[in-house]
């Protein structure tokens, strides 16, 4: 128990909470007087669980790349008296497990509040490439003025680096597990938190879960096989669009849920202005009918029971009695006669022209995605296309098929705009003369946006995809202009992975099996060279590292294995380090050759350990730099055959 006593420098003055792992305490830092809280590690553990270890440093790593207003913020961390410790953000609020508690459910006007801001902290921590893992109301707080604080980044994943679990082995909490994270799936995406994050959506709103089972393994397979009660049926004033919301974030697909947190944010923030939209438009409704009766005057529902029954108890003029006519020879048979033919082509009329079934259209429809035809399924959305007539007669239904039908017509919008994108890069490429008119500013400007990524100008780029999104919201532009600017977000987390590889190299002292995608390992070799001239080991070269960009953007044509953001990772550096080689133009001295540059740089390696004026670590990383830039290189095998000699006299 460390209350009240002296902890590095912090002073403990209350337990927060504690568990199996450790405990977390309120502090006050000496120096500032700032209150925080501290997670302590228990004494022990460190020494006897590496995997707890891992856990625990690797929340500190996760912690280190957030920063934002709805996350826990972390202070530092470290070591004292042997128990490790990080300190953060004190949060002076209540959990939301305990809100529930006192309150058993929430309106749909407070979920949607706190989920815009839960949304905007998941959208910053899947931009850095960290997946959750454990969303749970216990693990968000609320402050007295209503701001949302997301906490407990325990078992979250870094996607750029291998979970702390073993492969098939689950992690969270059994209720707000995703369907993947259930069976065990090694891989998993940002879509994960927005299946966690339609679980806690729904039990806000209705004060219960959407799954009920008595075991962790019984609610697993609820997760993956199970079907749930809409909220709506449970509680009857939850607006219709945070209703199909829900249900669209518990989807068991991951593609069927939404594109991502931005997006349910967006969803989340139009709710309101649509049930006041509908609420003005049935008071004006209402108003309009009183206004527009005159005094006195009869509801027509009146006048015209009243017609009816002058028309029913009037007394028509007496007829002329005639002879006895045969019965088919009167009105009443010949009527009848003539209703039944009039029915029976009828009948034939629409045997032959009825037109199809929501569920006819839809076979037609998904086996038409199956074919992957984009020729057909372009045809599919034009004015006598399939996809078309579903949406005019099926396409507002709340069910399945229809979301499907909608969400398929977006993809082959994205995917006809990305390949009208492709043909007119292709165009530019070939310098031809004539060049496809764009159809309005949204086209024009991807069209040059496209044109300023082909030759790596980012900020060029991102600037116009962030005008389509704003100016062409909802639309086909839009979409294409988030999935490219996610695509520039993947460029960074490609930076990001890269520094990480290269430190793992420098802490093993050895190169190790360490990326298996062979476009990816030109890329980071790319990388390394540029970073060991600049701020590295030394041994680099900034010309040939933009050469060897320049290489992979040639092959981006050629291989279609390139992913995109690997494409653009490969155009961004070559024309930042385009820059960089300007600006050294025109410096007067002569520059010392490469080969002779390496060679001087091994020679002070030697020098500086003789002295011991090096580490051991350091010269070998000098050395596995020389043999990873320069094996391939012939013009510096003999350079190659040093550093692998004193390599191997270092190892010794």
């Amino acid at each position: 128990m460390l209350v009240g006593q002296q902890f590095g420098p912090f002073t403990i003055d209350k337990e927060l909470g504690s568990g199996a792992m450790g405990t977390v305490y309120r502090g006050r830092y000496t120096k500032t007087g700032q209150v925080m809280a501290l997670k302590i590690m228990a004494p022990g553990i460190g020494s006897t669980n590496a995997a707890a270890v891992d856990r625990f440093e690797r929340e500190i790593a996760i912690l280190k790349q957030l920063n934002h207003p709805n996350i826990v913020r972390l202070y530092g961390a470290g070591k004292h008296q042997g128990m490790r410790y990080f300190a953060m953000e004190y949060i002076d609020g209540e959990s939301l497990d305990k809100v529930m508690a006192r309150r058993g459910r929430m309106t749909w006007e407070e979920v949607v509040e706190l989920g815009k801001q839960l949304c905007s902290a998941l959208q910053h921590a899947h931009e850095q490439g960290i997946i959750h893992r454990d969303l749970k109301p216990s693990n968000i707080m609320v402050l007295s003025d209503g701001t949302l604080k997301l906490t407990d980044f325990g078992i979250a994943k870094d996607m750029d680096l291998d979970g702390l679990t073993a492969t098939n082995c689950t992690v969270g909490t059994a209720s707000y597990m995703s369907p993947e994270q259930c069976k065990g799936e090694r891989n998993l995406t940002h879509k994960s938190d927005l299946y966690s994050l339609g679980v806690m959506f729904y039990e806000l709103v209705t004060g219960r879960k959407p799954f009920q089972a008595d075991s962790a393994m019984e609610m697993f397979m609820e997760h993956v096989n199970g079907t749930f009660e809409r909220p709506s049926r449970l509680v009857l004033d939850i607006p219709i669009w945070l209703d199909t919301l829900i249900c669209q974030l518990l989807e068991k697909d991951p593609e069927k849920r939404p594109l991502d947190a931005n997006m349910v944010a967006v969803a989340l923030g139009s709710i309101r202005e649509k049930v006041e939209a509908q609420q003005s438009a049935g008071v004006e409704a209402v108003r309009r009918r009183l206004i527009d009766r005159a005094p006195g005057q009869k509801r027509i529902e009146e006048e015209d029971k009243d017609a009816a029954r002058v028309l029913l108890t009037g007394k028509g003029k007496s007829k002329r009695k005639r002879g006895k006519k045969l019965f088919y020879e009167k009105v009443w048979f010949q009527a009848i006669g003539l209703v039944l033919a009039l029915g029976f082509v009828v009948t034939l009329l629409y045997l032959a022209f009825r037109p199809p079934s929501a569920d006819e259209l839809y076979q037609q429809v998904k086996a038409l995605m199956q074919s992957g035809d984009l020729d057909k399924q372009v045809e599919a959305i034009g004015p006598n296309g399939v996809i078309t007539k579903y949406i005019l007669k099926y396409g507002n239904q709340d069910n399945e098929q229809s979301r499907d039908v909608r969400r398929w017509r977006e993809q082959i919008q994205v995917r006809e705009g990305e390949d009208l994108l492709e043909t007119h890069m292709q165009k530019v490429r070939s310098k031809a003369v004539f060049m496809r008119k764009p159809d309005g500013k949204a086209e024009a400007d991807a069209y040059e946006a496209v044109e300023a990524e082909e030759n790596g100008d980012r900020e060029k780029a991102s600037k116009l995809w962030q005008n389509i999104k704003q100016q062409a919201s909802d639309s086909t532009w839009a979409r294409i202009a988030d999935r490219r600017l996610a695509e520039w977000n993947a460029v960074d987390q490609t930076d990001e992975k890269f520094a990480r590889i290269y430190k793992q190299i420098y802490n093993n002292s050895s190169e190790g099996p360490l990326l298996t995608d062979e476009r990816e390992r030109e890329a980071f070799l790319a990388w390394r060279m540029e970073h060991s001239a600049e701020n590295g080991t030394g041994v680099g070269d900034l010309r040939l590292a933009r050469t060897m960009f320049q290489s992979l953007c040639e092959k981006r044509d050629q291989d279609s294995g390139l992913r995109k953001h690997g494409y653009l990772y490969a155009a961004w550096h070559k024309h930042e380090l385009t820059r960089k080689l300007e600006k050294e133009e025109g410096v007067a001295a002569e520059k010392v050759p490469l080969k002779e540059r390496v060679r001087q740089r091994l020679d002070d390696v030697r020098k500086q350990r003789k002295k011991e004026q090096m580490t051991k670590k350091d010269a070998k990383f000098i050395c596995l730099d020389i043999l990873a830039l320069y094996d391939q290189n012939k013009e510096m095998a003999e350079v190659v055959e040093e550093a692998k000699k004193l390599l191997e006299e270092l190892s010794k």
